[in-house]
């Protein structure tokens, strides 16, 4: 992961942390909350369960920080903790669909392109085109161009192989050439 001073940064928190310092646990969770909001809002796509994710994980940073030994490893840490909780939140979710589809035997569509939260348009191409994605492409294109995660590093936090990380990453990529075609075709 590349290191910049963002990435300092939240190493020198954490390891305030770790000290016991409360001021740098608020300003650690400034920085990361948005970052960890937008993956979680896309994987869920429901603002409030990624709200709950983001709290879980929170409260899970809170509680095991002290037990983080490489500092320069909390970026690949917290997303790991987020997914966990996003996938916990999914299950649950299920299980609730199954019940609720039971009663009323309709089926839903389990795949669908992510939808914006709020009503508003996307504000560029690249976020309307990104918005398009399934959650599972949407997640290693957030990861590797966003975060600076390498391939090895975001199989290992999804739990997938490697092998799997590129495919989803080339998919992503036709995906969002394509949208880009489909526009510029629009547009002229």
């Amino acid at each position: 992961m590349k290191r910049n001073a963002e990435q300092i940064l939240s190493e020198y928190l954490v390891i305030s942390c770790q000290l016991g310092e409360k001021d740098a646990f608020d300003r650690l969770i400034t920085l990361w909350y948005p970052k960890l909001m937008r993956y979680a809002r896309y994987t869920l796509r429901d603002e409030t369960r990624a709200q709950d994710a983001v709290q879980h994980s929170m409260e899970a940073l809170c509680k095991s920080i002290k037990k983080l030994d490489d500092p320069q490893a909390f970026p690949k840490w917290i997303y790991r903790i987020l997914h966990f909780k996003c996938a916990d939140l999914i299950s649950q979710h299920q299980k609730q669909r199954v019940v609720i589809d039971a009663l009323t035997q309709e089926n839903t569509v389990e795949d669908q392109p992510y939808n914006k939260i709020d009503e508003t348009p996307p504000l560029d191409e690249l976020d309307a085109a990104l918005s398009a994605l399934p959650a599972k492409l949407y997640k290693v294109v957030h990861l590797y161009y966003l975060e600076g995660f390498s391939v090895k590093e975001i199989a290992e936090l999804i739990n997938v192989r490697e092998g799997t990380v590129k495919s989803r990453m080339y998919e992503a990529r036709q995906m969002l050439k394509r949208h880009v075609e489909k526009n510029d075709d629009a547009t002229n």
